[in-house]
């Protein structure tokens, strides 16, 4: 639907608009069993929640938003604890990890919080940078067409070349000593993930986007984190993008930069705010 949206528009698409923001939010709220006419406002909400984190935040406004979201989720938990259904808020309602007890309702709007930001954010910058190099990389779109299997690599490159999650913070739960430098417990460290996936003892060409990077590999890069800390949603992300992405080249013959990019101004998350594009139709 989203794709077809896109086409249609003709020289006046804009991918973020028509494709890259609404197919993520539809499928996180669709799992969380919210209704339609819901879904501009989850966007608008993780919009504001975000902006807390780039060069211009807004705390005002994202403190509104976190206000508003944690009602509303608090009153979708008392619904689904009376009448559960068959989406994610209901199971998570329903009963805890084995051996363990239900969460408690702050447990479960943070929980629901997390899924509705995560869950739309990450995909949404996933998409937006991989368009943006094909569209400045004809040959890697013609690469992608003639052979399909690349899609999945290439979404995997994509997370290490131009990650959508930057950086995040994390806690020492112990002493350490990092590059030579004493850290204490307790200390707060900013995680460079997109770093990391530029490094070059790891990476050969790291600032290459090799489309077959990955194929018939395990995946090695950072882009989801790693540990107890990996990405819940990371399936849920690489399948979207996967899906967007076939979706997009079986609807289209060709795709035609129509303008310059405009990138976020988050310092944790990297996408774009804009991507004008024709996708010419099949």
């Amino acid at each position: 639907r989203h794709v077809a949206d896109l086409v249609e528009r003709g020289a006046a698409g804009e991918l973020v608009r028509d494709l890259a923001m609404p197919f993520p939010v539809r499928v996180i709220a669709e799992l969380l069993g919210i209704p339609p006419a819901m879904f501009g406002q989850f966007r608008a909400w993780s919009e504001a929640i975000v902006k807390a984190f780039s060069i211009t935040p807004d705390p005002a406004g994202a403190d509104a938003a976190i206000d508003a979201i944690n009602r509303f989720f608090a009153e979708v938990i008392d619904e689904r604890t009376a009448r559960p259904g068959d989406d994610l808020v209901s199971l998570l309602v329903r009963s805890g990890g084995k051996g363990e007890d239900p969460l408690s309702l702050d447990e479960l709007v943070n929980f629901c919080v997390l899924l509705l930001i995560a869950g739309n954010e990450t995909t949404t910058n996933l998409l937006g940078n991989a368009l943006v190099v094909l569209l400045e990389r004809p040959d890697l779109e013609a690469q992608l067409r003639a052979d399909r299997t690349l899609v999945a690599p290439f979404v995997e490159e994509m997370l290490r070349f131009d990650s959508p999650v930057q950086s995040l913070f994390r806690g020492l739960s112990e002493p350490a000593t990092v590059a030579g430098v004493d850290l204490p417990e307790g200390a707060r460290l900013m995680v460079l993930l997109g770093a990391a996936n530029r490094d070059a003892r790891r990476f050969e060409s790291p600032d290459e986007v090799r489309i077959a990077r990955f194929a018939g590999a395990t995946p090695d890069h950072v882009g989801f984190g790693s540990g107890i800390h990996l990405c819940l949603g990371a399936p849920l992300a690489r399948l979207e993008a996967r899906v967007a992405l076939d979706a997009l080249l079986d609807a289209t013959s060709a795709l035609r930069p129509m303008g310059p990019a405009t990138r976020t101004g988050s310092f944790l998350l990297r996408g774009c705010t804009e991507v004008p594009i024709e996708a010419v139709p099949a």
